[in-house]
C-alpha cells in the first residue's frame, strides 16, 4: 500500500550452496517413489538449464540424500500430489542447511528436468505419471524397463550420465553472463561408467567443435593468475573451458573451487583428465603405439580418437588412431542403460558405449538386416523439432516394414529418443567413432541419414571420406556433401543455368570485398558450410 521502495532485504545468501534436484512420483494409495536425483556443477545463482548437470548426484552423503528424499515425500504427501512432481533444493556444502527453492516453478508438475531424468534413468515418468493420474497405483503397474518388476522399484544406476547445456552460437555466447534466466536452447545427455567418461562426452555432443573438456580461444587470451580467477568467478558459457586452462597451468583446485563454488569432488576428476591429456601431449604415433596402457587410460577418461589424434600435433590422423587402437583389442563395451544394476534384466535396449566396461548385450540377428537411423543431435536455432519428426516417421515407417531399427542420437527432449521409437537407441556421440563402433558391432544392412538435418548429412560425408565398407542408403554421400557446401552448390547452379541469387565467396575479411563490388542495398552474409541457422 505504501507504493514501491528502493530497498530489498537479504535474508539468506545462497550463492555457494549446491542445487540438487528430485524426481518424485506418488500414487492414491500413498505410495511413494524418487525416481532420480540431479546435481547441478554449477552452484546457486545460475539456472538450472544453463547448469551441466550430473545424474545421479556424486558429492553428497547417503544421509544428505536420504534427508532430501524424505523431505520430497512429505511434500508430496502434503500437497496430496497423485503423479510427478519436481522438487529443487539449495544445500549448504559445509553446514547441511538446506532450502527448497522450487516445485518444478511453482508448480506441482513435471519439469524441462523431468524428460531429462527419465532419459537418464530409463524410467519412463510421464507415463507412469499419467497412469497414477487415471487411478492405477505404483505396485500394480509395470516396469516398461523390467516388466519382471512394478514401477514401485526405485532406479539403481550403475553409470553416470552428464547432461550438458546447448548454446546458440559461439559468437551469441561470448561475453554472456550466466544468471537465473534461462538462455540455453538445447540440451544433450551422455552415459558412461564414470563421471570423467561421461564429461568428455558430453562435452563433444554439445559442441562439436571443441573436443571434449580443452580450454578454449578466449580462455587462452587470459595472460595472468589474476585474470583467470576473474574469469572464473563470474558464471558464463565458456567457464568449464577456463577451468581446463586454468587446471593445464596448474593452478590448485581450492583457488578454482574458491572462484567459482563447484565441488572439489567435480574439481579432482577434471584435473586426472587434464593430467591425462598432458601425458599425450608431444607424443608421436609410434611412441603412443608402445604404450597400449596409455592408450587405454586415456579412453576411459573419455578421449575420442579425434582427440587423441589432435594431441599427437598433426603427426596422425584420426582414421591412424583407431586402426592402431584395434590393433591392441581396445574396444568399447555396448552396455544397456540398466534400471536395477543388473539385478534384473532389462528389456528395453537402451545402450551407450564405454571403455570402462565390456559388452553386456548381443549383436542383432544378421538375418534382421537392420537399419542404423543417424539422428539430428543436439536441437539448435534453425533446426530442432522438425528433423526429430522426421527421424520419427522414417524408423516407424521402417519398422511397420519389418526392419529393426537401430537409432543414434543424444538429444533427452527428442521424439526419437523414447524408448518404444526403435528397436535398440543407442544414446551416445554423432562421432565417426561411434557410428563405426556400432557398424561393427551391430553390422547392419545400412545406415540412413537423411533425416537427422545437417548433423546426420555431414557425419555421413565424414565416415564416407574415410572408405569406410559402411553402405549408406537413399542419397549417396557424395551428394549430400556437394549441397552443404553453398560455394560449390552456387557453382553447380550456374554450370546447369539454374536461377539461383547473385553471391561471391568472401572467406573471412567479407566486408572488404563486399563493399569492393556493384552491390547496392544489404547484404546477407552466411558461412560457407553451415546450415542450421548459426552464424548468420
Amino acid at each position: 500500500a505504501g507504493g514501491c521502495k528502493e530497498e530489498a532485504y537479504v535474508e539468506v545468501c545462497m550463492a555457494d550452496w549446491k542445487r540438487i534436484e528430485y524426481e518424485i512420483l506418488r500414487d492414491n494409495m500413498d505410495n511413494c517413489l524418487s525416481v532420480v536425483d540431479l546435481e547441478s556443477l554449477d552452484p546457486m545463482g545460475v539456472h538450472s538449464q544453463d547448469s551441466i548437470m550430473v545424474i545421479p548426484s556424486q558429492t553428497m552423503t547417503n544421509e544428505e540424500m536420504r534427508t532430501l528424499r524424505n523431505v520430497s515425500f512429505t511434500i508430496a504427501r502434503h500437497f496430496n500430489v497423485v503423479g510427478a512432481v519436481n522438487l529443487q533444493y539449495a544445500f549448504h556444502p559445509k553446514t547441511r542447511e538446506f532450502q527448497v527453492i522450487s516445485s518444478s516453478g511453482g508448480n506441482l508438475r513435471t519439469s524441462r528436468t523431468s524428460t531429462v531424468a527419465a532419459k537418464a534413468s530409463g524410467y519412463p515418468i510421464a507415463y507412469v505419471a499419467a497412469r497414477l493420474a487415471m487411478g492405477s497405483n505404483l505396485v500394480e503397474l509395470r516396469n516398461l524397463m523390467a516388466e519382471a518388476t512394478t514401477a514401485c522399484c526405485e532406479p539403481s544406476m550403475d553409470y553416470v550420465a552428464v547432461r550438458a547445456p546447448v548454446w546458440p552460437s559461439d559468437q551469441a555466447t561470448h561475453g554472456r553472463q550466466l544468471n537465473m534466466s534461462q538462455q540455453s536452447v538445447g540440451e544433450v545427455l551422455a552415459f558412461g561408467r564414470t563421471f570423467e567418461e561421461s564429461l568428455q562426452k558430453a562435452l563433444r555432443m554439445a559442441s562439436p567443435a571443441r573436443r571434449g573438456f580443452e580450454s578454449c580461444p578466449v580462455a587462452e587470451t587470459l595472460k595472468t593468475e589474476e585474470e583467470l580467477l576473474a574469469a572464473l568467478r563470474t558464471p558464463t558459457p565458456e567457464r568449464i573451458r577456463v577451468i581446463a586452462e586454468a587446471l593445464k597451468r596448474d593452478m590448485v583446485v581450492e583457488k578454482i573451487h574458491d572462484a567459482t563454488g563447484i565441488d572439489h569432488w567435480f574439481l579432482g576428476k577434471m584435473r586426472a583428465v587434464v593430467s591425462v591429456q598432458q601425458k599425450l601431449l608431444g607424443m608421436g604415433l609410434e611412441d603412443l603405439d608402445a604404450r597400449p596402457d596409455l592408450i587405454l587410460l586415456a579412453k576411459r577418461c573419455g578421449f575420442s580418437d579425434d582427440q587423441l589424434a589432435r594431441l599427437m600435433e598433426g603427426t596422425c590422423t584420426e582414421l591412424e588412431i583407431r586402426d592402431m587402437r584395434w590393433d591392441h583389442g581396445i574396444r568399447p563395451g555396448v552396455t544397456q542403460v540398466d534400471v536395477l544394476a543388473g539385478a534384473v534384466e532389462p528389456e528395453r535396449d537402451i545402450l551407450y558405449l564405454s571403455y570402462n566396461t565390456t559388452s553386456d548385450v548381443s549383436p542383432l540377428d544378421a538375418a534382421s538386416q537392420a537399419i542404423v537411423v543417424l539422428g539430428a543431435g543436439a536441437g539448435r536455432v534453425g533446426e530442432g523439432s522438425e528433423q526429430d519428426f522426421a527421424t520419427v516417421c522414417c524408423t516407424r515407417t521402417l519398422r511397420a516394414a519389418g526392419r529393426h531399427v537401430v537409432l543414434l542420437n543424444n538429444n533427452p527432449q527428442a521424439t526419437s529418443t523414447d524408448m518404444q521409437e526403435s528397436d535398440r537407441l543407442y544414446f551416445d556421440e554423432l562421432s565417426v567413432e561411434a557410428v563405426l563402433e556400432i557398424d561393427s558391432f551391430e553390422k547392419p544392412k545400412g545406415v540412413l541419414a537423411l533425416f537427422g538435418g545437417y548433423c546426420a548429412a555431414a557425419l555421413c560425408w565424414q565416415v564416407a571420406e574415410l572408405g569406410s565398407r559402411i553402405s549408406f542408403l537413399g542419397t549417396p554421400p557424395e551428394s549430400l556433401q556437394l549441397t552443404l557446401d553453398r560455394v560449390r552448390f552456387h557453382n553447380l547452379c550456374e554450370e546447369l543455368t539454374v536461377p539461383t541469387a547473385r553471391a561471391m565467396w568472401a572467406g573471412s575479411s567479407a566486408r572488404p570485398q563486399v563493399e569492393s563490388t556493384e552491390v547496392k542495398g544489404p547484404v546477407l552474409r552466411k558461412p560457407r558450410w553451415w546450415m542450421a541457422g548459426d552464424n548468420f
